[in-house]
This record gives structure tokens, C-alpha cells and sequence, in this order.
């Protein structure tokens, strides 16, 4: 059972999110995934380059 009430708009991707890779401890993955931000999640607010990354991705500015 998920910890998570929210709804992914990518559920099949899920497992490459910021909030996946830290449950997983993948640092170098997330290192990578928060360079040079331009989205940001309206769940968890991680900011990240690819809007591929988060569950509920947003254009930053």
C-alpha cells in the first residue's frame, strides 16, 4: 500500500520520479534529475529539469 493520497499523471513512469528515487536512496539518479530546474511538482514541489520526473510536473516562472 502507497503512503502517497495524490494523483500521478504519469503512473507508468512513477518508479523514475524525484519522490520514487528517494525512497530508493538513488542520489546520483536525482543528482542528475534536479540539474538546471525548469519543472516543479505541485505535490512535493521538487524541482527538476524534465517534467518526466515528478508526479504532477509544472513550468517554473
Amino acid at each position: 500500500m502507497t503512503s502517497h493520497n495524490h494523483i500521478c499523471t504519469n503512473p507508468e513512469n512513477h518508479a523514475n520520479h524525484i519522490c520514487s528515487l528517494k525512497k530508493r536512496g538513488e542520489q546520483e539518479k536525482i543528482t542528475a534529475a534536479t540539474e538546471n530546474p525548469r519543472f516543479y511538482c505541485l505535490f512535493c514541489a521538487a524541482r527538476v529539469a524534465e517534467s518526466t520526473s515528478v508526479c504532477q510536473p509544472m513550468p517554473i516562472g
